[in-house]
C-alpha cells in the first residue's frame, strides 16, 4: 500500500535527530515507476549541513526498521541517498 510507505517515509525523517520542522514539512514523491518496483524520494530538513549524515543515516535505519516491522516488502539494497549514487548495501 503506497500510503503505509509514505506515512513510513515521513514519519522516518520526523522522528530522525538534527530534523528541523521549522523550515519545512517533510516530503514525499513517487519518482518512477518501473517493472518491477516504485522509485521514491523523502526529504526533510537538516539542522546544519554538517549534521546532514548522520540525519540521512537515521532516516534510512527508521524506514527500513518500520518497513519490517509493518511486513512492506522492500529492496533495500536499492536504497541510495540523493547526495550519493553508491547503494546503502
Amino acid at each position: 500500500n503506497m500510503e503505509d510507505v509514505k506515512k513510513a517515509a515521513i514519519e522516518s525523517v520526523e522522528e530522525a535527530p538534527f530534523f528541523e520542522a521549522k523550515y519545512e514539512a517533510p516530503s514525499f514523491w513517487v519518482i518512477e515507476m518501473r517493472e518491477s518496483d516504485i522509485l521514491c524520494w523523502v526529504a526533510g530538513w537538516s539542522s546544519s549541513a554538517s549534521k546532514a549524515w548522520e540525519f540521512k543515516h537515521q532516516i534510512r535505519k527508521n524506514l527500513i526498521l518500520k518497513f519490517q516491522e509493518q511486513g512492506i516488502s522492500s529492496h533495500f539494497h536499492n536504497i541510495k541517498s540523493a547526495t550519493t549514487k553508491d547503494p546503502m548495501f
